[in-house]
């Protein structure tokens, strides 16, 4: 092009892009839907992001750029990678099998963040499920457990979804009653702290909350478990579970939908 440059505008959702003409290099453009800002933690379990070096022992990459990978424990090959909400996804059979974070401390929250994963519960799930722990106790949080953790019940063959925090003053349950058994489909799910409330979102729709002053809740050097508690015996998720997410902000209700729509 005789060394001129055209201006290409690209506009995307509302972003321009200005590249000089000529240039070969394809573009990754990311969709502002997917929400980077304020991603601390995001393991999408897909085949790519999942590295398995035996039969038995694979790794989840943490695609936020902090680096802090997933260890697979009491999961195969064979059986644990299924058909995700988003690529692909994990089954947990609820037999001690979990994804470990380690114990950094990018999730020693202490204000703000929000938890979102895609969920497949079945419909003969265990009486307490662990979604997502990091506390130093199992649910409930009672004194002097500090931390946080979501969790799906079995009450009378009802779906409940809590999501607790403890912290050095009270504890704060935001508890969510479905009124019915799980239904075995994928299910978009938000649990988001902001100030001193607790929302549950399902499905882009608020369900529950409570608006509790628990004090501080951080806890140094606690390992980040996505299936199982702390123990890693208790408590142990049954079901699937895909992208998951978490945020050192309070995510709006805009941001919530835009990330239910990248499963659509």
């Amino acid at each position: 092009m005789n060394n001129i440059c055209r201006a290409i505008a690209l506009i995307y959702f509302g972003i321009v892009f200005l590249l000089p003409a000529g240039n070969t290099h394809a573009a990754r453009i990311t969709s502002p839907s997917q929400n980077y800002l304020g991603l601390v933690g995001y393991w999408t379990m897909d085949g790519a992001d999942t590295v398995w070096t035996s039969a038995t022992a694979a790794t989840t990459l943490d695609k936020s750029g902090n680096g802090n990978t997933g260890t697979l424990t009491n999961m195969s090959r064979s059986s644990s990678p299924v058909s995700g909400k988003i690529g692909q996804g994990l089954e947990f059979d609820g037999g001690e099998d979990y994804v470990s974070v380690g114990t950094t401390n990018t999730y020693n929250f202490s204000s703000d963040f929000s938890i979102s994963a895609w969920v497949k519960i079945p419909s003969d799930f265990s009486s307490i499920d662990t979604i997502l722990n990091r506390a130093n106790g199992n649910y409930l949080l009672g004194s002097p457990d500090l931390g946080y953790t979501l969790v799906s019940r079995n009450i009378s063959g009802n779906m409940w979804i809590a999501f607790d925090i403890g912290g050095s003053l009270a504890e704060s349950t935001a508890t969510w009653n479905s009124s019915s058994p799980p239904d075995d489909q994928w299910h978009h799910l938000i649990a988001v702290r902001n100030g001193n409330t607790s929302t549950i979102y399902w499905d882009t729709v608020s369900k529950a909350s409570n608006t509790t002053d628990v004090g501080d809740f951080s806890v140094l050097g606690q390992s980040l478990y996505i299936g199982a508690t702390f123990t890693t015996t208790l408590e142990t998720f049954q079901g699937s579970m895909d992208d998951v997410r978490i945020y050192n902000r309070a995510l709006s209700a805009t941001e919530i939908k835009q990330l239910y729509n990248l499963g659509r």
